[in-house]
């Protein structure tokens, strides 16, 4: 690839990323002569003085870039995956979090950027979901495909609920459960996991349903194929609403007869790549820390 040298640096806004980390990749950008967006919220900071730095609106933050370079944790990396999508820049994400699957660089790791920026990494694409919900008959799209998953559940107080699901048009069960979770292999590392779901290798297209505690003993997790399209209706919770959740952000409220439509995006996200041994190396890792209490 032919070396970067329009990028936008997007700091995660939960993670209160300290200035001096920012100032410390805007500095190693500026050695490689790269010009750099930030958002405008940025300007009165201290390390905004870079004639290199170029203050931008979030409509204008990726226009132009060749590359997004995302500090945070798995969080910030799918909030910018979201927005980021339908302009199919590489994202590289720096690990300010605690698991980080989808950072490639950990904090002691910045040194890697020279090798991305003069253009030497790969990119692994990400399968996304779109998802939408039939109402009286009209289909409205949620505004953002999805990057994790996609979790129909009830509030403020969990209570069983009843829902059916399909698989292209094909009756699989009614479930009785605290809900479902809808993902990609990317998801199947995060909250489908928790429930009781499988890992599965992030280069794989497939579609991931895990049930959230479910009340019985032969409803489990299944892996469909990757252009199968998901159907969730009949969705009931007695004194309570019921709602789907995309990637964490949006929250949509499901009413009876309602009709959500989960499958394949058109869009994917596309991860840098830099370091070798993929998916198991990575599920390695991370599992070490977390044994070792490091996480």
């Amino acid at each position: 690839m032919k070396p970067i040298k329009n990028v936008t640096l997007v700091p995660g806004e939960k993670k209160h990323i300290p200035d001096a980390e920012i100032e410390k990749i805007l500095d190693i950008l500026s050695s490689l002569s790269c010009r750099v967006k930030l958002e405008k919220r940025y300007e009165k900071s201290a390390f905004f003085h870079s004639g290199a730095v170029i203050s931008a609106s979030r409509e204008e933050l990726f226009d132009g870039s060749e590359l997004i370079i995302v500090m945070g944790g798995d969080g910030s990396v799918i909030e910018v995956a979201r927005t980021s999508a339908e302009y199919n820049i590489p994202i590289v994400g720096i690990n300010f979090g605690r698991l980080g699957f989808l950072a490639e660089l950990e904090v002691s790791e910045t040194s890697l950027l020279k090798q991305i920026i003069e253009g030497n990494f790969e990119t692994d694409e990400r399968m996304m979901l779109d998802v939408s919900v039939i109402r009286n008959g009209n289909e409205t799209y949620l505004p953002y495909p999805c990057l994790n998953d996609v979790v129909l559940s009830n509030a403020p107080v969990s209570r069983l609920s009843g829902f059916d699901l399909y698989c292209d048009g094909i009756y699989i069960s009614r479930y009785s459960a605290d809900g479902i979770v809808i993902s990609t292999p990317t998801g199947s590392s995060a909250y489908s996991m928790s429930a009781g779901g499988p890992l599965v290798s992030q280069s794989m297209e497939c579609i991931l349903a895990t049930p959230i505690c479910p009340h019985s003993f032969t409803l489990r997790p299944l892996v469909l194929m990757g252009d199968s399209v998901i159907e969730i209706k009949n969705a009931v919770c007695r004194e309570n609403s019921m709602f789907i959740t995309a990637d964490g952000r949006e929250n949509t409220e499901i009413f009876s007869g309602d009709v959500v439509v989960i499958k394949k995006s058109l869009k994917k996200t596309r991860l840098v790549k830099v370091k070798s041994g993929g998916f198991v190396s990575v599920l390695h890792r991370k599992i070490t820390e977390m044994e070792s209490g490091s996480l």
